[in-house]
């Protein structure tokens, strides 16, 4: 009877090893499979998207953007798809770029572009919610956006200094519901500075571009209007050093028409004043001055430090 029993237990514990050691053969088996797969399927990247990485993921994120893809996402499609920020050269060609600093007087899609636009065409400015005074805005050429971050990184405007980094981001996507002074497209061209990119006038004026200074020539005023423009600037709050007019330029008006156009060198009192001026008057109407154009007063950025 003690010899059966004792049989018997030998049987249970010898099936008992044996299903264990089977157990132990499939854990190593997985184990190994598992191995294998990761080291022969890695995670994909975002398509043609080398630089993409998880800094750039956390980036985007942070500055409130919309439809930032998961770290290692594939198959992205869609035109509002992050493709990463970063402060990297413009390796890859983009027309995006990233500013930041933006005092809280200037956080206008219009005011941007009135900046930037001197630089290139602006074809759409987006503010970040989650960072207030970060805007991502794109330019209609990459050259454009280099220009933006070569002439105006680091410059002050009243109330905060600006950083202005290239971006990664292939396209800024603006939404019906997005509210005009965060979100805008200007791609129709009404307020493009370059109309013929290729012509003369905007070569030359691409050779002259530089960091802003004190001084901003307005162009576009209807003859005997200079006082009243000197006027306005002043009403509007700034400290206008020196106003000197220059010559006179006729231009083409209704019929046979002609009406005479010129241009004042104006000299505020710092960088900042000047940067203002340009971002919040270009492209105005006042009442006060009669006879301009649907355009409105023309204000651009010089090289020049006085008049």
């Amino acid at each position: 009877m003690f010899t059966n029993n004792q049989n018997t237990d030998d049987q249970a514990n010898n099936v008992m090893q044996m299903l264990l050691n089977q157990v132990q053969t499939l854990q190593n088996q997985v184990s190994q499979l598992s191995s294998k797969q990761s080291q022969e399927v890695p995670v994909q990247p975002m398509p043609n998207q080398p630089n993409m990485d998880l800094q750039s993921v956390m980036s985007a994120r942070l500055q409130g953007f919309s439809n930032v893809p998961a770290y290692g996402a594939s198959n992205l499609s869609g035109e509002g798809i992050l493709q990463g920020i970063g402060s990297s050269p413009m390796d890859g060609g983009s027309k995006c770029i990233w500013v930041a600093g933006i005092p809280e007087d200037f956080r206008n899609t219009q005011v941007m572009c009135n900046i930037m636009g001197n630089f290139g065409n602006v074809i759409k400015v987006k503010f970040s919610k989650k960072k207030p005074d970060g805007a991502l805005i794109e330019m209609q050429t990459s050259d454009w956006a280099a220009n933006c971050c070569k002439f105006l990184n680091r410059v002050e405007l009243p109330g905060g200094r600006l950083s202005v980094k290239p971006s990664r981001i292939e396209s800024v996507t603006i939404t019906p519901y997005d509210d005009e002074d965060q979100g805008k497209d200007f791609s129709k061209g009404y307020s493009h500075r370059y109309r013929d990119t290729d012509s003369k006038f905007t070569q030359i004026v691409m050779s002259r571009l530089s960091t802003p200074t004190p001084v901003v020539i307005i162009s576009a005023i209807p003859d005997d209007q200079f006082a009243e423009v000197k006027a306005y600037l002043i009403e509007s709050g700034y400290n206008v050093e020196n106003f000197v007019e220059g010559k006179k330029k006729a231009s083409a008006g209704e019929g046979d028409k002609k009406r005479s156009n010129g241009f004042a060198n104006v000299e505020f009192s710092s960088v900042e004043e000047a940067m203002s001026a340009v971002g919040k008057l270009h492209s105005t109407r006042p009442s006060s001055v009669k006879g301009l154009s649907r355009r409105g007063l023309v204000f651009s950025f010089t090289s020049r430090n006085s008049c």
